[in-house]
């Protein structure tokens, strides 16, 4: 049986571990730092999968090394087993970090083109961390305890530092977690909306190993990474502007004039940009793009249409506070009138007026009082009648008849003698008649004061029930103080009469000031 020849790709591998073991025998003492260098060479040029043998190969020279130091060691025991040499997986591993306000789905997606591309990948998620979580200095004191914990648990089974990939939030809890704990390293980094500060001291992290390479992947219009620094002490811009310590070329910051906050998560993105620098090639641009110039002509137009639309605003809203301050001033007071009727008008109103509020109070059982509202009322009512309508308006016409008839009403109920009460009830009932016409003729006004002014006075218009209830109950009261029993009886046939004349509906509401029990005088 002949041997088959070895396929291209065994023949090429073959010639590069010969030269490999070429450079080891010429310098066995460097044969860790030469395997290491060709695993950084392959993982640039060939990928993750062909420069996991590299990692292979250091992990049997340790082997070997722990192997050589026990058995050279003075008492060693022959019979000591041969160290077990573990085969780690060395495929590179990759986490990632969300922002606020999220569970990171950009992450989930992420996580095919990494395994694609021969990553280990943890997504790491902080939960949903809100704004004003944000703000409080040791709430962000937590996640920095917490992604140091992730950190541990994720390089336990990788003996190389992870590569990770941070949003927002995310590239803040890295770059503080990175500054707090010195044991904390990244192969490479890619910041994306980073609201960490533009002087960062990157050459430091460099240089010191603890990071290999940086990405900053930031967007001309984030706003967020700019409002940032305004309610986080210890954060910056970065992610709107880049940083400004860029290491002698090892901090690469990659513009992109136009994208916002969150316009990096896409798949083009994450298979030419993220993870060919994960795996050792730099972006083809990294150099600021001047973004396009202002349209000054647009921005002036808007402006001025803007400006437009807020005086417009404005107007409109002094307008309605005007109409709103006019329309209660009609309903909450009377307007200044001109001519001298009109002006008798109010003046005597007001004053009728205020012996209604004394008729419809508790000093109505003072008899000083009664005997005031009864002096007046009739006085002014009088007065009131000798205005002649044709000098008023239509509303003080609706005032002065209401006034009247009101007056009247309380004269009656106050007055003693029988035949000038009968006389102030019918002139009160005629008053209310006439109100009643001149509201009539006032439905047809579009004067808003007249329409408020009838609104009220139709309660005063009808009467004629009250002046009833109320002789029917001065009736009563005197049947029952009368002595002479025919006296009595002639008076209990006034209040059935009396109450005949009163609707149904009014006697279940008694008038202000009455309290009468109508039984015992029918």
């Amino acid at each position: 049986m002949t041997e088959s020849s070895p396929e291209p790709r065994d023949e090429e591998l073959l010639k590069e571990f010969r030269e490999l073991t070429i450079s080891i025998q010429r310098d066995p003492a460097q044969a860790r730092s030469v395997i290491l260098k060709w695993y950084e060479h392959t993982l640039k040029t060939a990928g993750p999968r062909k420069a996991e043998i590299g990692m292979l190969l250091r992990n049997i020279l340790d082997a070997i090394e722990l192997d050589r130091q026990q058995y050279s060691e003075p008492g060693a025991r022959q019979e000591a087993e041969i160290p077990k040499i573990e085969a780690r997986s060395e495929r590179p591993l990759v986490i990632s970090l969300h922002g606020i306000r999220t569970r990171g789905t950009w992450q989930k997606q992420l996580s095919s083109a990494l395994s694609r591309n021969g990553f280990v990948y943890e997504p790491l998620d902080y939960g949903f961390f809100r704004g004003i979580q944000l703000v409080l200095p040791f709430m962000r004191d937590r996640k920095k305890k917490w992604l140091l914990e992730q950190y541990t648990n994720a390089i336990r089974q990788h003996s190389n530092p992870p590569s990770v990939i941070a949003h927002s939030f995310g590239t803040y809890l890295v770059a503080r977690t990175m500054q707090k704990y010195d044991e904390i390293r990244f192969d490479r980094v890619i910041f994306c909306g980073s609201i960490v500060e533009k002087a960062y001291p990157w050459t430091a992290m460099l240089d010191a190993g603890r990071v290999t390479r940086v990405l900053n992947d930031y967007g001309g219009k984030d706003r967020w990474a700019r409002a940032a620094e305004w309610f986080i002490n210890d954060s910056g811009p970065s992610g709107a502007n880049g940083f400004t310590d860029i290491a002698s070329g090892r901090v690469l910051n990659k513009s992109r004039p136009e994208f916002r906050h969150s316009d990096f998560f896409y798949q083009t993105n994450y298979e030419r940009t993220w993870i060919p620098f994960l795996s050792g090639t730099d972006p083809t641009q990294i150099l600021d793009v001047p973004r396009r110039p202002t349209n000054w002509k647009f921005r002036i137009t808007l402006s001025l249409i803007l400006l437009v639309l807020l005086i417009l605003a404005v107007l409109l809203g002094v307008h309605l506070l005007m109409l709103r301050n006019e329309s209660r001033q009609q309903h909450r007071q009377r307007p200044v009138t001109t001519g001298s009727q009109n002006e008798a008008v109010i003046s005597l109103k007001e004053e009728i007026g205020l012996l209604a509020g004394a008729f419809d109070s508790r000093r109505l059982q003072s008899e000083a009082v009664r005997a005031q509202i009864n002096e007046w009322a009739p006085k002014r009512a009088s007065e009131m009648l000798e205005i002649q309508d044709i000098d008023l308006a239509l509303s003080h016409k609706i005032v002065k008849y209401e006034c009247v008839t009101y007056a009247y009403m309380m004269a009656a109920f106050t007055e003693s003698d029988p035949s000038k009460k009968i006389g102030y009830a019918e002139l009160s009932i005629s008053s209310g008649q006439q109100l009643k016409e001149i509201l009539r003729e006032a439905k047809t006004s579009e004067d808003p004061y007249v329409k408020s002014v009838v609104k009220w006075a139709v309660m005063d218009a009808d009467t004629e029930p009250r002046v009833n209830y109320l002789l029917a109950m001065d009736y009563c009261v005197e049947a029952r103080a009368e002595r002479d029993p025919a006296l009595r009886d002639d008076m209990k046939i006034k209040v059935k009469k009396t109450l005949r004349d009163i609707p149904t509906y009014f006697l279940k509401k008694a008038p202000p000031n009455t309290n009468v029990d109508f039984r015992g005088c029918l």
